[in-house]
């Protein structure tokens, strides 16, 4: 039997080429998430920080990984590329 292997495929930002991992938050919205984590010290206590869980094709998941926001103190996590992204302007949708 072929075991399964998660999805959590990287691509390069449109904007700024760095990689990134496209995810949905636990509210159904997509978020770009920087590939690699970071650690709390280094971002900050403002942001939010993701856990990056991949979809699962034996449980035939779609391929889009899931965004869960961690708590304040956790270690180390992976940000939104809206807040790194130096291009992010380019992307955001007008507010109503």
């Amino acid at each position: 039997m072929e075991e399964a292997r998660p999805y959590t495929t990287t691509r390069p930002c449109k904007g700024c080429g760095e990689p990134m991992i496209w995810a949905v938050t636990p509210a159904g919205s997509k978020i770009p998430l920087d590939a690699e984590p970071v650690s709390r010290t280094l971002a900050g206590l403002r942001p939010t920080l993701y856990r990056v869980e991949p979809a699962d094709a034996m449980l035939g998941e779609d391929k889009t990984a899931r965004a869960v926001p961690l708590p304040q103190d956790a270690p180390e996590g992976h940000l939104s590329h809206f807040v790194t992204c130096e291009k992010r302007d380019q992307f955001r949708k007008g507010r109503r």
